[in-house]
């Protein structure tokens, strides 16, 4: 019998004072648990219990043994635990947030490599407006969020853009100027544009049409869609016109639509990461990787 059982044996017994109830405890005969300890008590070279017809109790040296090991099979078994996870991997989280579908498109070309190269760290992801996700890096609800523009400065939040690139039009074959080379600055202030915000935001809208004034464009109208699809049908139906960036023409295949370019180029989109300093290793790690790596994913998707 293994030295853990006998001394399992005689703890229960002892706390109960019966060898029955540690039998039933153990799911073994009352004559295993006796012979366990009886065997016990030959290693040692002492009686623990004094035994009675129908009782025991622990003798002078059995009291005192009982003492000193009473602590030492959960002392034992902590220690195990201890070092089953030491050699455990322990997984770090990481909460990303994205603030759009573009977003959502370009994390998705390099996050399936990340995370299969590193496998201690695990990806919960959030779609926010841009408002909601500014607050919740502030608060670090958030590890890092990623948008189309940079915030407003505040001192605790760090921006830096990833990517940048041009945006191109989305309309509907049936509107005057899907024929058109190139859309003016003049044809552009006719149109309502549509832009997809799940949520509403008015922050979304304001930089969206303060990045087209800037470059000389004027637009009649914005109208935010809750949904891709929703967006997709309008401009299909000539209600509006969409900016999309260019890098995404060729996932955004929706029956009806034309793709013209912007005169002079709208070339104000951007990918940024936001992060609150200091930020952890792991996620500085993740914007490096990212950084390093996103230029050649999104080259492989468009060839």
């Amino acid at each position: 019998m293994k030295m853990d059982e006998k001394l399992r044996y005689f703890l229960y017994a002892a706390q109960t004072l019966s060898f029955k109830k540690a039998a039933a405890h153990f799911f073994v005969s009352a004559t295993a648990v006796s012979k366990g300890v009886s065997s016990l008590e030959d290693e040692i070279g002492v009686k623990l219990f004094n035994r009675h017809n129908n009782s025991i109790e622990l003798s002078q040296a059995g009291q005192a043994f009982y003492e000193n090991t009473k602590y030492l099979l959960s002392d034992y078994q902590h220690a195990v635990d201890i070092a089953r996870d030491s050699n455990r991997t322990v997984k770090k989280h990481i909460t990303i947030g994205f603030s759009s579908i573009y977003e959502a498109e370009l994390l998705s070309l390099v996050l399936n490599d990340y995370v299969n190269n590193h496998l201690d760290v695990e990806i919960k992801l959030k779609h926010r407006s841009v408002e909601q996700l500014k607050q919740a890096v502030a608060d670090r609800m958030i590890d890092v969020a990623f948008t189309f523009t940079n915030v407003e400065r505040q001192d605790d939040l760090y921006s830096e853009v990833l990517y940048r690139g041009d945006y191109v039009v989305g309309v509907s074959s049936k509107n005057p100027v899907a024929n058109k080379e190139k859309i003016s600055t003049n044809q552009l202030s006719q149109q309502k544009v549509g832009l997809y915000s799940q949520y509403s935001s008015e922050v979304a809208e304001k930089l969206f049409v303060q990045s087209i004034e800037n470059l000389g464009f004027s637009i009649r109208s914005v109208q935010q869609f809750e949904s891709y699809e929703l967006l997709m049908l309008s401009v299909a139906l000539s209600q509006c016109i969409v900016f999309i960036p260019r890098i995404f023409v060729k996932n955004w295949n929706f029956p009806g639509l034309r793709f013209v370019e912007t005169k002079p180029k709208f070339d104000t989109y951007e990918f940024v990461a936001w992060t609150k300093q200091p930020c952890t290793r792991e996620v500085s790690s993740l914007i490096a990787y990212i950084r390093n790596n996103l230029q050649h994913a999104i080259k492989n998707q468009l060839t």
